[in-house]
């Protein structure tokens, strides 16, 4: 049951980081100019990396019970990263007062996505063997 609620959570995770990573790597520019950094090249490349991370967290979600679970907690950890990240930005005082009000709904989103992935391994790692609802495999 748990591993399930895990995947929904890591899913949810992926469509927003590839959301965001999308609109940061085709419309670099107004995103830019909308946060107040002076970097467009630097926002493309957040964008994309976004991208990427989506795939991984997608990829991590359609996993098996086992690497599921050893897995959510690298996703958890970069997400941890990018919590310390917009914590630094928002010190440095370099954005707008959007930026501010994105950076800080995004940092709390992910920061949440963070602790709910770790909390739902958790709960999954203490659940009985076969009683996620997820089908193993023999051979």
């Amino acid at each position: 049951m748990w591993s399930n609620r895990l995947r929904t959570v890591l899913r949810l995770n992926a469509a927003l980081s590839v959301s965001g990573g999308l609109i940061a790597a085709v419309a670099a520019g107004w995103v830019s100019d909308t946060l107040g950094v002076d970097q467009v090249l630097l926002t493309r490349i957040i964008g994309i990396g976004l991208v990427v991370f989506a795939a991984d967290v997608a990829f991590v979600a359609s996993r098996p019970e086992p690497k599921l679970l050893s897995e959510t907690r690298l996703v958890s950890a970069a997400d941890a990263l990018w919590v310390v990240a917009t914590v630094v930005v928002l010190v440095a005082q370099i954005l707008t007062v959007a930026g501010v009000v994105v950076a800080v709904v995004l940092g709390l989103a992910v920061a949440d996505f963070a602790l709910t992935q770790l909390w739902m391994r958790s709960k999954a790692l203490a659940e009985p063997a076969g009683a996620s609802g997820d089908v193993a495999l023999i051979g």
